[in-house]
């Protein structure tokens, strides 16, 4: 209060002054302080109030879908085409003339589609377009300034409102320009899940008309989602489940399931699956369709060079059709084989499958270097024989009690052989030119020449187990004395070498030589068990007995 009557102060002492001055002389009563009062506080709750609102938080309150925000309304996904664009109200123009005489006008379409220029008058550009409303107007006034060069320019496009209803979030009224296509607004909307994306109606008075923002978006077909107008109507419908669709897949840019919509030819489909790829077999398009039964299919084969209608790409889909483009399995083949290791230049080389030789690869890339292992050396293919993978697969999922002698054999030559392995001599090839060596290769064979190694390796129940110096011409003896000999259990009769450059196991009495990276192994001795051999024995034991007791009751 105190900080009021301080404010009011002044004013009131100006406004006795101002008596005093006319001559009079007044006393202010209780009651003229109490209504002066009331006024000033009512002049300051009035100046204070706008600004306190203005600064305060809005109530929070459940929006309303209906009054969503307008769209962008100024971004142009291309110029305006002049020639197709339908002015209206709310349309701003600018109309300029020069030269002698020099003028601007700067008008807006009226509601009922007229402009006024006011030395000219006014104009109707009712259903007219851009470039139907500009010769109009340049021809009313060239009548008022003839021979004046002037010109009529789209300066700001109009607003307006649409409608969107079915398979949407929000369905409602949408603000926007007439720069705005058809697809922006479904956008706004928020298409469902099983919302059409390719049988959208769109409602202009009478007139009707399909928005297909896939064939738009897929293929870049412009007139498949038109400027909107005043008052149109997009209605979105739901999708019948999996049903009434078009398959595309193999060599084309990307496969997919597509709506189907009532008069789609091959060449629709092709487009909204980004066309055959470059390797694709445009000769033999396999379509498989549903008979009338829709149970039993047929198959078409399409040739994309067919022209004619109702043939090659102009053929006319059904709802499910499955289309197969198959890829060429010649086209361009990149094959290649890797040399590594030991060779002047190792790397990858471009081979023809099946027909690029051994010796043509091994010239290419200089030959093996003097640390090379001929003996060693190996061509390892990719892509080993599919059918013997299986198999063993299959075979080492049976358990041991129910696998049979040849089975277990199966199972132990590949566990002890290499996959993929190409069984072929590269150091006779090299070194004797030995021509039944030189074998194809395959797209992703790596040939191995791995380093010499000088050293034999002897593992097992010996003293001093490890890596040994090779020495030509010695035996297996030799090497075990050099490991310090027999350890304790050492198997003497179950020694055996393991090859080097093949794994293949040989037996003591076998071994005729030592090669430079072999392997001895020197097996722990089995503990013989009584019981086992006990057993076995009595059951030979019964099985006579009861062949003899047979023979005798037959002679007697």
């Amino acid at each position: 209060m105190r900080n009021w009557l301080k404010t009011i102060r002044p004013q009131i002492r100006l406004c006795v002054r101002s008596r005093r001055v006319a001559g009079l002389s007044i006393r202010l009563s209780p009651a003229l302080v109490v209504i002066l009062f009331g006024l000033f506080q009512s002049a300051a709750v009035a100046q204070v109030l706008p600004s306190t609102l203005e600064q305060s938080e809005p109530v929070d309150q459940p929006e309303d879908p209906r009054n969503r925000p307008a769209l962008d309304l100024t971004a142009l996904d291309r110029p305006i085409d002049a020639d197709s664009y339908p002015v209206g109200p709310g349309d701003e123009l600018a109309v300029n003339i020069w030269g002698s005489v020099h003028r601007g006008f700067m008008v807006t379409i009226s509601p009922e589609a007229t402009i006024i220029l006011s030395t000219v008058g006014e104009i109707s550009v009712r259903g007219k377009t851009l470039t139907e409303a500009k010769h109009l107007i340049l021809e009313r006034v060239g009548t008022v300034y003839p021979g004046v060069p002037a010109s009529v320019t789209l300066v700001q496009v109009r607003s307006l409102k649409v409608a969107v209803t079915g398979a949407v979030k929000t369905p409602g009224m949408y603000l926007v320009t007439a720069n705005v296509r058809a697809s922006e607004v479904l956008e706004a909307a928020g298409l469902m899940d099983d919302a059409s994306r390719r049988a959208i109606m769109l409602r202009r008075g009478e007139e009707k008309s399909r928005v297909d923002i896939i064939f738009f978006s897929r293929a870049g077909f412009i007139d498949h989602n038109p400027y909107l107008a005043e008052g149109d109507l997009l209605q979105v419908p739901h999708l019948a489940g999996n049903y009434r669709t078009i398959e595309v897949s193999g060599a084309v840019g990307n496969s997919g399931v597509f709506e189907y919509i009532p008069g789609d030819r091959l060449n629709d489909a092709l487009a909204l699956a980004f066309e055959p790829t470059i390797d694709a077999d445009t000769n033999a398009l396999e379509l498989i369709r549903f008979l009338d039964d829709d149970t039993t299919t047929v198959e078409i084969i399409v040739d994309l060079a067919v022209t004619g209608s109702g043939e090659g790409r102009g053929l006319l889909l059904q709802a499910d059709d499955r289309i197969f483009v198959r890829r060429r399995i010649d086209y361009r083949p990149k094959s290649s084989v890797w040399v590594v290791g030991q060779v002047m230049r190792p790397g990858q080389y471009a081979i023809e499958n099946g027909r690029t030789k051994l010796s043509e690869i091994l010239a290419l890339c200089g030959g093996p270097t003097p640390e090379a292992d001929l003996f060693r050396t190996d061509i390892i293919r990719a892509k080993p024989f599919l059918a013997d993978t299986d198999v063993d697969s299959r075979m080492r999922a049976v358990p041991d009690f129910l696998q049979t002698e040849i089975e277990q054999e199966w199972i132990l030559a590949h566990t002890l052989s290499r996959g993929g392995r190409v069984s072929v001599d590269v150091q006779s090839l090299i070194t004797n030119g030995d021509v039944r060596h030189d074998v194809p290769l395959w797209d992703g064979d790596v040939i191995e020449f791995p380093r010499f190694l000088p050293q034999v390796n002897v593992i097992g129940r010996v003293r001093r187990p490890g890596v040994l110096p090779y020495e030509p011409a010695k035996g297996i003896d030799y090497y075990l004395e050099q490991a310090g000999g027999l350890s304790w259990r050492a198997d003497k009769s179950e020694i055996f070498l393991l090859r080097g450059a093949t794994g293949t196991p040989l037996a003591k009495d076998k071994i005729k030589s030592v090669d430079a990276g072999d392997t001895i192994v020197i097996p722990t001795e089995r503990k013989k068990k009584f019981w086992p051999i006990f057993r076995d024995a009595m059951v030979v034991l019964g099985n006579v007995a009861t062949l003899y007791l047979v023979i005798d009751q037959v002679t007697n």
